[in-house]
């Protein structure tokens, strides 16, 4: 039975297992077996965060539920669901599921073939009532073609190109901006005995204060009306977030059979053709957008990609990949803001850079691979592992080039000659000296280590930073890399400089880093998605995933606010009571007092929740 868990034949009817059984299939028949009756969908939570999977058995009359798993990057398994659930069992089967993706705001969402929408958290708890986003009446969705997961909710698009779109948002978002919402929208909250609300029943929501911790907006487009006044049909759809769209609602992008692409404003469901068909030569099959929101990468039926502008006034790229693969690819993604990623199965993964440049990586034995879209990276999920696929960093990129005469290199030189006792390593670094690039040379090193994910690297960069400031300290007139007191000023206080505070905050970051990176975590983020979730974001991120101790630890290390403080050691103090199975009740709510306290007064217990912001 355990081995049916592992490979995921849990799904399947018993009668198909005996019938497999018989056979004595070995381990690698098994995986050709699921490999052809089996379909796995895969998603990843933005920002380092954990992995969605789920295997679906393709043989729709052999299985009713399936188990999706919840896990970290490492592999640890943090909860499973059963789909579809127990309510809904008796009218849906697990393959009936269409797509699953996760919001930036770590909303995993389930969404079945006809537009009925499921909505968890990374504990596999459930967040909204189930409801249908193109409903039908009685009970029943519409039937969709295609699906859109974004940042902030999901868009569906219908046989008969009827559009939808989702808008999942919490009690940290401006009440105002629900309020502004289309007239057509409804709301879906999980108050009231979880009662679908409508936009005309703002009451219901009882104000401000009384709004529900987790609510969708559904606003119907009406894209339908206008293919048939054009003639012509949708092929593909994708969403730009709001925050890159000029109205401040999101814009539903849907490529056209004439070549072309129409925009949907949210806000007013007004219908644009930006007119495209000049520049892209056959209908587009594919879309994504950059991190940023400033492109649009499209994947034609001609098979050449397309890097345009949203606004469609500037053409980036035309990549024809059309040598390799006459199909469309299996998955497209951005990596990071100035590459596009693209995979083919059974002929691995290309990268195409801004210029046309282009990367490609066979994994071969692979069977199956996933592409999870980060800010300035991506993540590739495969069988057996994760890895993470990153354009060199500018600040390393010089560092490190063999040859180099980068300040910042020749600084590394002098720090690796230093610390194997060449005395050549004084003439190298007062050459740097002399050009006045001293400063820029360690605070490359600085950079340049945060982006890695050595930590022998890190140290050896930070130990170069470390020696050009020892170094400048000789001299009086470079006092200001270290600061305190020169030999001209013998009086004057000892401050350290900005560059050394900036090096002891580099050191304070890269801890944390290591610390969430380490496999027993499993939270693997870069530096630029820490500065984007920020530390608050990643001590809930940490509470989210069921490690309090570490969120309560970090915060605790970089001095937050005491309210998130108290959220994290309340947040450890529950953990512990939930696991304690050896101490009689008084002890045990001793030691959880002494954990939310933190050897204080515990004051005021009101805002315990307050600190647990969602992204």
């Amino acid at each position: 039975e355990n081995d049916e868990d592992d490979f995921g034949l849990v799904s399947y009817s018993s009668s198909f297992k005996q019938q497999k059984r018989s056979s004595l299939l070995d381990d690698q028949d098994v995986q050709e077996l699921l490999s052809t009756s089996s379909v796995t969908k895969v998603a990843g939570c933005p920002n380092g965060g954990p992995i969605a999977t789920i295997t679906l058995p393709v043989f729709g009359d052999s299985m009713k539920t399936a188990r999706l798993r919840i896990i970290t990057n490492a592999g640890s398994h943090l909860a499973s669901i059963t789909l579809p659930p127990k309510p809904l069992a008796k009218k849906y089967s697990a393959a009936d599921i269409m797509s699953i993706g996760f919001t930036d705001r770590t909303i995993l969402i389930i969404l079945f073939r006809d537009s009925l929408c499921l909505t968890y958290d990374l504990r596999g708890d459930a967040v909204l009532p189930a409801f249908h986003i193109l409903p039908k009446g009685e009970g029943k969705g519409t039937e969709l073609t295609q699906a859109s997961i974004f940042e902030g909710g999901v868009a569906v698009l219908s046989p008969k190109m009827q559009c939808a779109i989702v808008e999942i948002l919490d009690d940290n978002d401006d009440p105002g901006y629900a309020n502004s919402a289309h007239l057509g929208s409804r709301r879906i909250s999980p108050s009231l005995n979880n009662t679908v609300v409508s936009r005309a029943s703002d009451e219901m929501f009882g104000g401000t204060d009384a709004r529900p911790p987790n609510y969708a907006i559904v606003t119907p487009l009406p894209t339908s009306p206008f293919c048939k006044e054009h003639i012509y049909s949708f092929i593909s759809i994708a969403v730009l977030p709001r925050l890159y769209t000029n109205s401040r609602h999101p814009e539903v992008f849907l490529s056209t059979s004439d070549n072309s692409v129409v925009v949907v404003n949210t806000l007013t469901t007004e219908i644009t053709d930006v007119d495209c068909r000049a520049r892209i030569k056959s209908p587009i099959v594919a879309m994504s957008f950059a991190p940023n929101g400033r492109f649009l990468a499209c994947f034609t039926q001609s098979s050449i990609l397309t890097v345009i502008s949203t606004s469609f006034e500037t053409k980036v790229l035309d990549f024809d990949t059309s040598e390799g693969s006459q199909n469309p690819p299996s998955d497209m993604k951005w990596c990071g803001e100035d590459s596009v990623v693209l995979h083919w199965k059974k002929l691995g993964v290309l990268m195409v850079g801004p210029y046309g440049d282009w990367l490609r990586f066979p994994y071969k034995n692979t069977e199956n691979l996933w592409i999870v879209p980060e800010i300035d990276c991506c993540r590739v999920v495969t069988d057996n592992s994760i890895e993470i696929l990153q354009r060199v960093p500018p600040a390393t990129a010089p560092l490190l080039r063999m040859g180099s005469i980068e300040p910042s290199a020749m600084l590394l030189d002098a720090s690796d000659s230093f610390e194997s006792g060449s005395p050549s390593s004084d003439e190298a670094a007062r050459a740097i000296t002399k050009t006045g690039m001293l400063l820029e040379a360690i605070e490359t090193c600085m950079d340049a280590a945060t982006r890695e994910y050595d930590v022998v690297m890190q140290k050896r960069l930070l130990r170069a930073a470390s020696y050009g400031m020892h170094f400048s300290y000789k001299d009086p007139t470079r006092s200001t890399i270290m600061g305190g007191s020169t030999a001209t000023n013998e009086n004057s206080d000892y401050m350290p400089s900005k560059m050394a505070i900036k090096f002891a905050v580099t050191a304070r970051k890269l801890r944390i880093l290591n610390a969430l990176r380490d496999p027993r975590v499993g939270f693997v983020l870069s530096t630029l998605q820490y500065d984007h979730i920020t530390p608050t974001g990643v001590v809930a991120r940490l509470v989210a995933i069921n490690r309090p101790a570490l969120a309560a630890s970090i915060s605790k290390y970089l001095n937050l606010p005491n309210k998130v403080q108290l959220f994290a050691r309340a947040a450890k103090a529950a953990a512990f009571v939930v696991n304690d199975r050896f101490t009689s009740d008084s002890e045990t709510a001793e030691a959880a007092i002494k954990i939310i306290n933190d050897g204080k007064d515990a004051g005021d217990c009101s805002i315990l929740n307050s600190g647990g912001y969602a992204s």
